[in-house]
């Protein structure tokens, strides 16, 4: 889009990749694999299902233990786009581990209300950011869960949404248009 790049980075084990785009942030998703990232004096250690952010200004060397893969996403078209620097960090590098997102999930999948919601998801979320409650702050990312023989609610984005899904059983599909009639 013309504010977000996706991306998906493979490394293989044993190797190493860097990454320093010019972007106010960067959230990662491992798809699969471990391993270290190294950034702003600190090394984070991931596994598959984690999450991260990484502020402004990261220059980062990611390192895997075994074949590893990401799903990368910034900012940096925004800033291309603006003509603009990425100049401060606004937050520390953040680790998500997966199981403490799988036990907020769990949470909200167990609760007696949440056959009756658009979503059954969590917002991830970054304590420096309260009043946006996002993962950066200009980034949001929910994870979440579509129940088996159910359907999401229509709806539509102010902004730009990405959507990666992780897992998938044969014969679910979406339906993506231009407009929505009253039924959906």
């Amino acid at each position: 889009s013309p504010a977000l790049c996706s991306n998906f980075i493979r490394i293989n084990a044993g190797e190493s990749i860097e990454t320093r785009p010019n972007a106010t942030s960067e959230l990662y998703y491992v798809i699969r694999g471990n391993g270290l990232t190294k950034v702003v004096g600190e090394d984070l250690r991931w596994s598959k299902g984690d999450f991260f952010t990484l502020p402004a200004r990261s220059n980062a060397e990611h390192l895997a233990d075994e074949d590893a893969a990401f799903y990368w996403i910034h900012d940096e078209p925004l800033l291309r786009y603006l003509g603009v620097r990425a100049a401060e960090p606004r937050f520390k590098p953040t680790l998500y581990p997966r199981e403490k997102a799988v036990i907020e999930l769990e949470k909200v999948e167990n609760d007696p209300e949440a056959s009756r919601k658009s979503r059954v998801s969590v917002l991830m979320a970054n304590a420096n950011f309260p009043q946006t409650r996002t993962i950066t702050h200009v980034i949001w990312a929910m994870f979440g869960v579509l129940p088996p023989k159910s359907v999401q609610l229509p709806h539509h984005h102010e902004s730009v949404a990405l959507d990666y899904i992780i897992d998938c059983p044969e014969g679910c599909y979406t339906l993506i248009g231009k407009e929505v009639d009253d039924d959906g």
